[in-house]
């Protein structure tokens, strides 16, 4: 095989390996999206390094708040990842990642109540 070759099975295997590690985070997480979201757009722009996978934002969200994944969303307008975890501590924490450079711009915990209150399961 030509290094060309090479490289190519070594970025399938990459992806192969992060697509494994999000399975395994990820039993029960809505993955939702605005509405007439292009998914398409999504894959180029993480293709062309423009935004980074939600593979290495929930493992950033997970070194921050340990527990169980319940939602990601990418906004495509400002490409922020919003992602929510229900914490060891019984609270819910949205944390907000410049999709970008995978910055954390803010967080913030909510109750049980508040956070169903606030009509997350709605099915986007």
């Amino acid at each position: 095989m030509t290094q060309g070759h090479d490289m190519t099975w070594t970025r399938i295997a990459s992806r192969f390996r992060m697509m494994l590690v999000a399975a395994a985070m990820l039993p029960g997480l809505m993955i939702a999206s605005p509405a007439g979201a292009d998914h398409n757009q999504v894959f180029e722009l993480q293709q062309r390094g423009e935004i980074l996978s939600l593979v290495e934002l929930l493992e950033r969200a997970q070194a921050i708040q340990p527990g169980q994944m319940v939602e990601a969303r990418l906004d495509e307008d400002t490409l922020v990842y919003e992602i929510t975890v229900y914490g060891e501590d019984d609270h819910y924490h949205e944390m907000y990642f410049d999709a970008r450079d995978g910055r954390l711009l803010s967080e913030h915990k909510e109750t049980e109540e508040s956070f169903r209150a606030d009509d997350h399961h709605d099915g986007d």
